[in-house]
């Protein structure tokens, strides 16, 4: 695990997840990858200063968890990632909820740009 800013992944594919944990600890991140159902008590354990929180499809209630965890730690940053497009959601929730909504597989450059710095 990495010494830097603490970022909690949050992804139902087991491998998706493990490989974004190593390429972001490869940058100096420290990261914990867990599924949705250990969610909670991960950011709760953890206190990441950003969470990387895979959304799934546009009605998946997981956008619930990022108002849930700004509620519990205000000013924690929350980036949503998707395989669908962003116009697919609702602009004005993900807005209210998300530093940043990225597609699934957009270039690591693109996301380190929008994490806070190591």
């Amino acid at each position: 695990m990495g010494t830097g800013t603490k970022l909690l992944v949050i992804e139902d594919h087991e491998d998706s997840a493990d490989a974004l944990r190593q390429l972001l600890e490869h940058f100096g991140y420290r990261v914990l990858a867990v599924g949705p159902d250990s969610a909670e008590a991960a950011f709760d354990q953890f206190e990441p200063s950003c969470v990387l929180l895979h959304l799934g499809h546009p009605n998946n209630p997981w956008l619930d968890l990022a108002h849930r965890f700004h509620v519990a730690r205000p000013g924690v940053e929350v980036v949503g990632l998707t395989g669908w497009h962003p116009s697919a959601f609702d602009k004005q929730e993900t807005e209210s909820e998300l530093m940043a909504l990225l597609p699934k597989g957009a270039p690591i450059v693109e996301l380190i740009k929008v994490l806070p710095p190591v």
